[in-house]
């Protein structure tokens, strides 16, 4: 079984803002990781819709950004190589997709770089939610209960030392993700 833990970095919440990056992790289910990919984007059009709100967050320098994404139609193939090959890993079973608000994710990226049809094809649309996770936990009693449930406040709750240089990008969310998957399976 392999797992595909994805966070993408946008410029802002609302649907209509640009998708500004895009990162993956392939995992064995031991969780020891299998492949890395990042893609820094762009709209098609070269139009960015992004919030204030949105770059402090993710920090993303827009000049700087510009000089390295690629628009969104550019990485499909890219994108399509690198899900098939996985799954093809995976006995042409679906990957399993792992992170915190996955669903928002894969939205974003059924909206400007695949299609929902060709992504479900190679990844399932039953991902393994973090939140949901901690919250099955939290009425179990195995896990306390937070008063936020953020990335930070997760790691923080297993000691997971988080480069700052990790957060709130999107290969750096998802190694943060499988270190919390790792603790969560322990329990």
């Amino acid at each position: 079984m392999y797992y595909l833990f994805l966070d993408t970095e946008c410029g802002g919440l609302d649907d209509d803002t640009s998708l500004l990056s895009l990162g993956m992790i392939v995992t064995d289910e031991k969780f020891d990781i299998k492949e890395v990919r990042e893609w820094k984007l762009k709209p098609n059009d070269g139009i960015y819709k992004v919030t204030g709100q949105g770059l402090s967050i993710n920090k993303i320098d827009l000049a700087s950004h510009e000089k390295e994404a690629i628009a969104y139609k550019e990485i499909k193939t890219d994108l399509h190589l690198f899900l098939h090959k996985w799954c093809s890993h995976n006995d042409y079973k679906p990957l399993i997709p792992v992170g915190k608000n996955v669903y928002f994710d894969a939205r974003r990226l059924w909206g400007n770089v695949i299609s929902r049809g060709h992504w479900e094809s190679m990844v399932s649309y039953q991902p393994f939610e973090i939140n949901g996770s901690w919250r099955l936990l939290e009425a179990q009693g195995k896990v306390p209960v937070l008063p936020k449930t953020s990335l930070i406040d997760i790691a923080n709750h297993f000691n997971i030392s988080v480069p700052c240089t990790w957060l709130h990008t999107s290969v750096g969310d998802c190694r943060i993700y499988i270190e919390i998957m790792q603790r969560l399976v322990q329990l």
